[in-house]
């Protein structure tokens, strides 16, 4: 092992690293399951928060969630906003899918 000075990239995790601890196992497999899966730290209510995005087969679509504290949020964007969805399911990655589910299902409705 060597130490190498220099800037800490890991500064901007810091406030959310609870959080990525809490949903590590479950954000792991939704980043290897799932193409183009992106994360971010974003403002909560209460202080920084973890975005994970999924983009869509629509390039201005994607699904959004938002982790704060024990808090999980989903949303989906679109071209017109973000809307948020009622889903009350605290794991991650079930939730990404039910939700996916359910615009692939209202997406089979309009064809």
């Amino acid at each position: 092992m060597e130490l190498t000075l220099g800037p800490d990239l890991a500064a901007e995790l810091r406030p959310v690293w609870e959080v990525i601890e809490a949903h590590a196992d479950r954000l792991n497999r939704l980043a290897r399951q799932l193409a183009r899966v992106g994360f971010a730290v974003v403002p909560g209510k209460s202080g920084p928060a973890l975005a994970v995005e999924v983009p869509l087969a629509e390039s201005t679509e994607a699904v959004r969630v938002v982790l704060e504290g024990k808090e999980v949020h989903y949303f989906l964007l679109q071209d017109d906003g973000a809307f948020l969805a009622d889903l009350p399911e605290p794991r991650v990655d079930q939730g990404v899918y039910l939700l996916l589910a359910e615009i692939a299902a209202r997406a089979a409705q309009t064809c």
